[in-house]
């Protein structure tokens, strides 16, 4: 995916270099995952029972008739930004950084923008009394150098996505997925499948959009 032949839009259903865990810094390395770009760097999104708002306007991403699943104030421990208020279903509303952004640091939003300041390369620290320090410097604001997109799964309810590790850089991004080559089903309960019977052929050959 070359920027100047398409950029990166609300909706595609794009391929990327895992960045790591919320709490993993750095990531694992060379591991992809596919994904639905939610929303693009400037844009703000909230979730709001289990409904996806990009800038306030409804996006039709979570398609489960059953939801919300999750109730308001419930919050998710495992969830980004470390210690928010976020589940699945409540989640935001959040800005995605977008390069050129002056953010605000303070010893609350620190869990928010750590991993970010520290995958663009700079050195990141908090004080026991809350001072931060970036490249060794006391900071009170940062200004972001590249730009992010929010990323979610089809699978509303059963996705490792920004909802949980947070932002992901635009430079993550290797391309857009198009066709599904290969599909197979993961045993049930740790039991071995037999190859040919696991294969989903009714996938395999599906345009993605």
């Amino acid at each position: 995916l070359l920027p100047f032949l398409k950029p990166i839009s609300q909706g595609d259903v794009v391929v990327f270099k895992f960045p790591g865990e919320r709490d993993e810094f750095p990531g694992v390395g060379d591991i992809d995952f596919v994904k639905r770009c939610a929303a693009v760097a400037g844009d703000t999104i909230e979730i709001r029972e289990g409904d996806v708002y990009v800038n306030g306007r409804y996006a039709a991403f979570n398609v489960n008739r059953h939801r919300p699943e999750f109730a308001s104030g419930f919050p998710d421990p495992r969830l980004f930004p470390k210690g928010s208020s976020n589940n699945l279903d409540f989640y935001g509303p959040m800005i995605v950084p977008k390069s050129g952004d002056q953010i605000r640091l303070t010893a609350s939003n620190y869990p928010l923008w750590s991993k970010l300041v520290q995958e663009e390369g700079r050195a990141i620290t908090k004080t026991s009394d809350g001072l931060i320090s970036i490249d060794g410097k006391e900071a009170t604001s940062y200004t972001i150098a590249r730009n992010y997109v929010f990323v979610l799964g089809d699978n509303f309810y059963n996705s490792d996505d920004s909802r949980f590790w947070g932002f992901l850089p635009e430079d993550n991004v290797i391309g857009t997925a198009s066709v599904i080559y290969w599909s197979n089903a993961e045993p049930a309960n740790g039991e071995s499948t037999h190859l040919t019977s696991s294969i989903r052929w009714d996938r395999i050959g599906r345009i993605v959009h």
